[in-house]
């Protein structure tokens, strides 16, 4: 029986002892810090990779040093034209190594991001959201996440983290605003349809009114072609008729040439007593 006993002790001692050496031993993945903590005093930060702790007495949290995105929750808020919207904003950060300590101390593990950032991050984006009218909101969205970034980095420069960046997930307005930009919108696109459909009306009557003139210098070259060609013409055929008049006055004998040339030799078959001879002169 005490063979038994001693053999159990053993035992109890041996899984002890295990148990001791095993709790002894610890890692710290890369991409994170440990914070070893001593009967729950902060007595130590350390890297990654594997550590020794005092077994009952030492336990180790801990802290992720990489970057983190948190999406934000949907927040309520009012322009500066007294339009409600609600925005989704995200945050960016990480905590340095040598910042771990400060954090854990007045934080916790996970409190920095809930206690610290978020608060002020909603606070800050409520008041530059207040600047900006819903339809600047909305087509000057680039400036107005930049000028977030600027005042909440500003606002949480004491805040023991590196705040990469601050993004705008979401903006929703109103339905009964989005449906009057939706009609604005409509509006606006039917003035653009009519100023075209003018413009293009405008362009064709010009271009008519172009044709016709046109069209009328043509007819009116035509016409001044045509009487000018008449004015040549009767002028040719008036000094033909002035050179044959002026040839028969400085030649009397022509005309009886003409009526000479002209006779067929055929006399009238009736004549008149006392009359002469058609077309010559007997003398």
């Amino acid at each position: 029986m005490r063979v038994k006993g001693i053999i159990t002790i053993i035992v109890v001692i041996l899984i002890f002892l295990c148990i001791m050496v095993s709790s002894s031993w610890y890692t710290v993945d890369e991409g994170e810090r440990g914070i070893l903590l001593t009967n729950g005093r902060v007595t130590d930060v350390v890297s990654s990779g594997l550590h020794f702790k005092t077994p009952f007495f030492q336990s180790v949290a801990k802290m992720s040093t990489r970057t983190i995105t948190v999406p934000g929750e949907m927040l309520s808020m009012y322009s500066y034209d007294q339009q409600t919207a609600e925005l989704q904003i995200s945050v960016t950060y990480h905590i340095a190594p040598e910042q771990v300590k400060d954090v854990y101390t007045r934080y916790g593990k996970d409190g920095i991001y809930y206690n610290a950032i978020q608060p002020r991050v909603n606070e800050v984006s409520k008041t530059i959201f207040g600047q900006f009218t819903a339809s600047r909101a909305i087509q000057e969205r680039d400036k107005l996440n930049q000028e977030m970034n600027i005042a909440i980095k500003r606002e949480l420069a004491s805040v023991p983290a590196v705040i990469e960046n601050i993004q705008i997930e979401n903006v929703d307005f109103s339905n009964t605003y989005e449906l009057a930009v939706e009609q604005a919108a409509k509006a606006k696109a039917d003035v653009e349809r009519a100023k075209s459909e003018l413009a293009r009306v405008e362009q064709e009557a010009q271009q008519k009114v172009k044709n016709a003139e046109a069209e009328a210098a043509a007819t009116k070259a035509r016409a001044e072609a045509e009487a000018y060609s008449t004015k040549i013409k009767g002028e040719a055929e008036a000094e033909v008729i002035r050179q044959r008049g002026q040839a028969l006055k400085d030649n009397p004998a022509m005309i009886e040439l003409i009526k000479a040339e002209r006779w067929n030799g055929e006399l009238p078959v009736t004549m008149v007593p006392g009359a002469t001879l058609p077309f010559m002169k007997i003398e």
